[in-house]
């Protein structure tokens, strides 16, 4: 006997097979949210139930699972639609089972005529679970009378080898290799990149020897109409039709859908929202609270499910600075291109994935956590508009990192370090005089003082995290460079060596934190100085060799006569 588990499963399984119409692609039951309603009810059945009872009901009850049913022709208005987070609506035939999983780099869809297909295919790899388990199904899964089709969306970059082929309009016969077989029948495969640097999608189908005409005709349909976003095919969103915003995260501005309401906060303390965008007013006006000039508190928040609506959409850039954190695991940088299929699926808002990325930019300390969304009901120009916003964020990246000049004509310097840096406009040693600190730039927000030493720049040490690197320059007393020996400035500092028993190290409240710090002390153009040099244990070769070239440019203005 079956449990009430089972039977709640299968009348669930029955009524989401089986839709009123087919809905259209742009407004597409994105999530499957929308189900359809069998009609099918004849009066003798009616009857029926009646004088069997309850009986009946349980013995019938295979009759609504939504296995096989025997046809002769497929009907495409018996489809419904789910959506895989990064592509359209995918098809699925009346009658036909489907699971799928998003999991950390991969989205995984299986749809077949054998619930123990799809079930084999994915198991796990919902939000909620804490594994993920996928395969390509095989035989024993599937009876010579099945068929099936797999979806599988690669998101952590193209598969090698077919990053140069573009998902076409419409996959055709000849776009597919066979890749093995079942009951002697070939399984069929081919992949194609969405975009080179966000993902690839593999499909695979199969249909048994002994399948129907329906089954064959349903499984070339799916596989004909799977729609990918490859950024060739037309916008219904025209980019000529955004404003630009300024944001204090980037130097461009950013280019917002017109009809979209924006808003950005500067950073307060470890904390800023660079930009909350929404087709919602409304929405975006209940992001900030205070926060003005002149304002007591600050308080920023998300956009929230109560404040939107299934046809709206968001797009939000926060950024967080965190202070050294020994414990902590390093985050991870940001890829060079920010792309929708750069994303991860961490939720859902009305029905709708949730997409978000977080990671470091390579030129600061800044987490930045961007996530987009788009309601289930929102039209095709809106999700385009939203992934044209996405993916012109203008968000400091490896790929668009400029180089800024800065010259200090009351100290004599110039210096070029890379634009996303951050160069101290206070001193962060105030009460030192001799020698006088001149320059203190880094990859992160540089805090002044400290309570050990007045001489070093204790605060900004401690808060080195490991991925972070930190240049402190002083000078001292004209004549000092002839009086105390300093040696002629080095051709490149790079190679210098590091000096792990400097003073600073035991200003820390932990002596043994983990960085390594050079101490430099060198003469220029008649000039004496002191160069300080502070790297994480996990600084990248990148910002290694930015560092060197930053304090390689230094120029200094001769002696005062």
């Amino acid at each position: 006997m079956r449990s009430d588990t089972d039977i709640e499963r299968r009348l669930v399984a029955a009524a989401e097979s089986i839709p009123v119409e087919l809905p259209p692609a742009d407004a597409a039951i994105r999530g499957g949210r929308r189900r359809g309603t069998r009609r099918i009810i004849a009066l003798a059945a009616a009857v029926a139930l009646v004088g069997t009872g309850t009986t009946w009901a349980v013995t019938q009850l295979g009759g609504l699972d939504p296995g096989p049913q025997p046809a002769d022709t497929f009907d495409p208005g018996g489809v419904r639609y789910v959506q895989l987070p990064t592509g359209r609506p995918v098809p699925v035939p009346e009658g036909w089972f489907v699971q799928s999983g998003v999991w950390p780099g991969i989205e995984d869809m299986a749809l077949s005529t054998s619930r123990d297909a799809v079930e084999a295919a994915i198991s796990g790899c919902g939000l909620a679970d804490s594994s993920c388990s996928t395969r390509h199904i095989e035989a024993g899964d599937v009876e010579t009378g099945d068929a099936f089709v797999q979806v599988a969306v690669l998101t952590n970059g193209c598969t090698p080898g077919y990053c140069d082929m573009a998902f076409p309009d419409q996959l055709r016969p000849d776009d597919f290799d066979q890749v093995g077989s079942i009951d002697g029948e070939p399984v069929l495969q081919a992949v194609r990149t969405i975009n080179a640097r966000s993902g690839s999608v593999e499909v695979r189908y199969w249909v048994g020897p002994d399948a129907t005409q329906a089954s064959r005709d349903a499984a070339e349909y799916v596989v004909a109409n799977l729609r990918f976003t490859t950024g060739s095919e037309p916008l219904a969103f025209d980019p000529n039709e955004a404003h630009p915003v300024d944001v204090w995260y980037a130097d461009a501005p950013v280019p917002v859908p017109d009809g979209w309401a924006s808003t950005t906060v500067p950073l307060q303390l470890h904390f800023g929202l660079g930009l909350g965008a929404s087709t919602n007013a409304d929405a975006v006006a209940q992001l900030v609270e205070g926060c003005g000039q002149g304002d007591s508190h600050c308080s920023i928040r998300g956009f929230r499910e109560g404040n939107l609506s299934p046809t709206d959409a968001f797009v939000y850039v926060s950024l967080t600075y965190r202070p050294s954190c020994a414990s902590c695991s390093p985050p991870s940088q940001l890829p060079p291109d920010i792309v929708p299929g750069a994303f991860e699926v961490v939720g859902e808002i009305l029905g709708s994935p949730l997409h978000r990325l977080t990671g470091q930019g390579p030129a600061d300390a800044a987490i930045y956590g961007i996530e987009y969304w788009v309601g289930p009901e929102a039209d095709a120009a809106t999700r385009d508009a939203t992934e044209y916003l996405v993916s012109h964020l203008n968000v400091p990246t490896s790929s668009a990192l400029g180089l800024v000049e800065y010259s200090d004509p009351d100290d004599g310097y110039t210096i070029t370090y890379p634009a996303g840096w951050y160069l101290a406009d206070e001193k962060l040693t105030p009460i030192l005089t001799s020698p006088a600190e001149i320059l203190a730039l880094g990859t992160y927000v540089l805090r002044p003082g400290g309570t050990n030493c007045a001489h070093v720049p204790e605060n900004a040490i401690e808060d080195l995290f490991p991925q972070d690197a930190l240049i402190w320059l002083a000078e001292d007393s004209p004549g000092k460079a002839f009086e105390r020996g300093f040696e002629p400035r080095p051709e490149t500092f790079a190679t210098e060596k590091p000096n792990q028993e400097v003073e600073a190290r035991y200003c820390l409240s932990d002596p043994e934190k983990r960085y390594t710090q050079w101490w430099i002390p060198f003469a220029d153009a008649g000039r004496a100085f002191y160069l300080y040099v502070a790297m994480g244990p996990d600084v990248s070769p990148e910002v290694r060799d930015q560092v060197w070239a930053a304090v390689d440019s230094l120029e200094f203005e001769p002696a005062a006569e």
